[in-house]
């Protein structure tokens, strides 16, 4: 035996050994991270920045628009500029122990007085503040209101309970009338009215009666797609009542909802439609002018 061969077999022995332990670390399969681990730590869904933060948005947005759906937008005493339902609306909230509602169609000539700033010089004349103005129904082409109006407890156009098919806002039925009776607001069905004893002052009958003991008229839906601009009136207690006009065209269901979701009223009568004004001064709305038949003014002493 050479004296050299046992060296070279220990030398091969030393580098297979080496060579296994080599393989035995670079092994992917060592890599792993052991399945302990998989089990107790689970990773958290990825989130997109964007997309959370588009979420917070959203939910911002709506928030903000939930708020926006009823507010005050602009106060000066009992006059409001308010956002309901999306849309404006100027209204006058009158107490009949503070202030003094009448209504005109005529001068102490005997003539029409047909325009809001001939209203306005007119009550002045005699000393009076006017707080609010408005037209006070339909009317007729010789400015005679299309049914019932009393004037200083004189009747000066009869009830009309007639039924027109194909024609709508005063023959849309029920139609009411809103009236003065000591100091006293009453908006009632147009028949009812015939059954009405005490001495009214003031009256005026329109259509349609938007709503009637806290209910909405039958006809007004909220699917109705008719938009007008849109004045009311509506009677919140005896004392209390609160006239409204649109600033955009809305339908009968959103303006008859002001009256009965936010104002909390009893009984609404529309006025009139596109052709309406109001006069309201605290609002620095001084819309004046206009041709119409019979007025209502809200007066300060």
């Amino acid at each position: 035996m050479k004296p050299y061969l046992p060296i070279l077999t220990l030398l091969l022995y030393f580098c297979l050994v080496s060579a296994c332990q080599q393989k035995k670390v670079n092994s992917p399969t060592e890599n792993k991270p052991p399945s302990s681990t998989n089990k107790s730590t689970k990773n958290p869904p990825t989130v997109n920045p964007i997309e959370a933060q588009k979420k917070v948005t959203d939910n911002s947005n709506n928030a903000v628009s939930e708020s926006n759906n009823e507010s005050i937008l602009k106060e000066a005493g009992q006059a409001k500029r308010i956002r309901f339902k999306s849309k404006t609306f100027d209204t006058y909230q009158v107490n009949l122990t503070q202030q003094q509602v009448r209504m005109f169609l005529d001068d102490p000539t005997g003539k029409k007085i047909r325009s809001l700033d001939t209203l306005k010089q007119l009550v002045e004349g005699e000393g009076m503040t006017l707080l609010m103005a408005t037209n006070a129904g339909i009317y007729l082409e010789n400015y005679y209101p299309q049914g019932l109006y009393i004037e200083q407890s004189k009747k000066i156009r009869p009830l009309n309970l007639k039924s027109v098919k194909g024609l709508y806002n005063f023959f849309m039925k029920p139609n009411g009338v809103f009236y003065l009776s000591s100091n006293q607001a009453y908006i009632t069905e147009s028949h009812a009215f015939e059954k009405v004893k005490a001495n009214v002052q003031y009256a005026t009958q329109s259509g349609p009666l938007l709503l009637h003991q806290k209910k909405l008229h039958p006809k007004i839906s909220p699917t109705g797609t008719s938009r007008y601009i849109r004045s009311g009136v509506g009677v919140i207690n005896e004392k209390e009542l609160v006239f409204a006009i649109s600033n955009q065209p809305v339908t009968f269901y959103e303006f008859a909802t002001l009256f009965s979701e936010y104002f909390q009223c009893t009984d609404a009568l529309y006025l009139d439609g596109a052709i309406s004004r109001m006069y309201l001064p605290a609002l620095n709305r001084k819309q004046l002018g206009g041709d119409f038949g019979a007025m209502i003014a809200v007066l300060a002493p």
